[in-house]
């Protein structure tokens, strides 16, 4: 067990400083797991609700055979799973998938601090909120966009992440992701990710090397996307302590 600074912590709404010191005394506990492990299985009950403190995840499903598919991606600050207030059985995967750091907290003391702390209350309805507008982003981004298209505009939502929490510099951030992740992500092969990162290449818009990103055309790269950074409601209010 470790323990680290408070926050950061996206709420999607701004809460005063009290009921947000309210928030971090309640997830005090942080634990350290280390990459492609499980925060959560799908099917598998959990009285737990976590926040991401370092590190990145993501979301998955999987089929009866095994194939998975990856449904979004978690940056520090992001509440892993607020579904768990209500529903005992989770419907999809949660993995690491660099070393993190996770906050967690009972179901109980959660619940407690709503009932307790309207202004929580309601940046964890607002945060919903938000994670549905993703998710939709998310089906849209696979369902309608050409392949190149799609692998373009993961990489304009992840560089997004890494900026508004100041883990990039104007052109660089670290990009954790294999490309067989990106493939998952996009419902893509492995062959065609790395075809449509080499375009983007070619294209001077981007170089993606040792897990490194550098974005050299931000506005060509978000245009070559269809990207719109609007559906990330509320992930410029990060709250830190």
């Amino acid at each position: 067990m470790l323990n680290v600074d408070r926050g950061p912590v996206r709420l999607a709404l701004p809460v005063p400083d009290e009921d947000l010191g309210a928030l971090f005394d309640v997830f005090s506990r942080t634990i350290v797991v280390g990459k492609h492990a499980f925060l959560r299985r799908q099917g598998d009950r959990s009285d737990l609700v976590t926040i991401l403190r370092s590190g990145v995840a993501v979301r998955h499903k999987a089929n009866r055979e095994g194939n998975r598919q990856i449904v979004g991606i978690l940056m520090p600050g992001h509440i892993c799973d607020l579904s768990s207030l209500f529903f005992d059985d989770p419907d999809h995967s949660i993995e690491t998938v660099t070393d993190c750091a996770v906050a967690v907290a009972r179901r109980d003391q959660v619940l407690d601090l709503m009932d307790k702390r309207p202004a929580i209350s309601r940046a964890f309805l607002a945060r919903s909120l938000a994670d549905a507008a993703i998710a939709r982003e998310w089906v849209m981004n696979v369902g309608q966009r050409p392949g190149y298209q799609r692998v373009a505009h993961l990489l304009c939502e992840i560089f997004a992440y890494r900026r508004a929490m100041d883990f990039a510099d104007d052109a660089t951030c670290t990009f954790p992701l294999t490309q067989e992740q990106l493939a998952d992500a996009t419902g893509l092969t492995v062959v065609y990710v790395n075809r449509a990162l080499q375009d983007l290449r070619r294209k001077k818009l981007i170089t993606l090397r040792q897990s490194l990103l550098t974005v050299h055309d931000w506005r060509g790269l978000r245009t070559e996307a269809d990207f719109s950074a609007s559906y990330l409601h509320g992930d410029e209010q990060i709250g830190c302590q």
